[in-house]
């Protein structure tokens, strides 16, 4: 009974039979391999031109701060701020926490 009502128009459902929205899918972006080229030939030239040393201090600090119960943030930006890459700071945590594993729940 209510389907009917809904599909004869007599009940209203806002997003079924009324103010619907059409469905349009996205478009999709892509992006050329001369893009990834160039943006991996960016990163190799941050990666070198960037201190060394005090990338290590600010990912090494990072991670000794991981291992307490103190605020990551102030570390994150500072490793940021060395030109840390969001993978490099990934990986540092990965070493501290290691990686999630979802549970097998069947």
């Amino acid at each position: 009974r209510l389907k009917k009502e809904t599909d004869d128009g007599e009940r209203v459902l806002v997003g079924v039979n009324k103010y619907a929205e059409e469905e349009e899918q996205p478009e999709l972006l892509r992006i050329g391999g001369k893009v990834e080229i160039q943006q991996k030939k960016a990163l190799k030239q941050l990666r070198a031109s960037r201190d060394t040393k005090k990338w290590e201090k600010a990912i090494s600090a990072m991670q000794s701060a991981a291992d307490t119960d103190e605020n990551l943030m102030p570390y994150i930006i500072t490793a940021a701020k060395s030109f840390a890459t969001t993978g490099e700071i990934s990986n540092a945590f990965r070493e501290v926490f290691g990686e999630y594993r979802p549970k097998e729940v069947f």
